[in-house]
């Protein structure tokens, strides 16, 4: 593994583990009989100020969302740049010359391995 995939791996669970807990702290929009009844105090003292929170956690969870997408193009870019290219084997470092020159060493009957 390379520094820039270890790199990318951690920003990618960082961000995951960030957008899990926004969602999760941020309040459900459902408004049923007990909210009526159990929100008249928020009308008065602190509605303004659930809203601002409301309002912040929402564009956190945006932000963390196009983070977390943008490294995972980076991260299948990386990989995708990083791939082998064809005539040789994936896991082999040998180029298409070298193996010319080998299998024209052995008289050209065997396959360079």
């Amino acid at each position: 593994m390379t520094t820039l995939e270890i790199i990318l791996g951690v920003v990618l669970i960082f961000c995951a583990l960030m957008l899990i807990i926004i969602v999760l702290l941020q309040d459900s929009s459902d408004h049923n009989m007990s909210g009526v009844i159990a929100g008249g105090a928020d009308n008065i003292f602190g509605k303004n100020k659930a809203k601002a929170t409301s309002k912040k956690l929402n564009i956190a969870t945006v932000v963390i969302a196009v983070v977390l997408v943008a490294v995972v193009l980076v991260f299948y870019l990386q990989q995708f740049v990083s791939k082998p290219s064809g005539g040789t084997n994936p896991g082999s470092t040998e180029t298409a010359a070298q193996a010319e020159v080998v299998t024209e060493e052995n008289g050209g009957t065997e396959a360079a391995s």
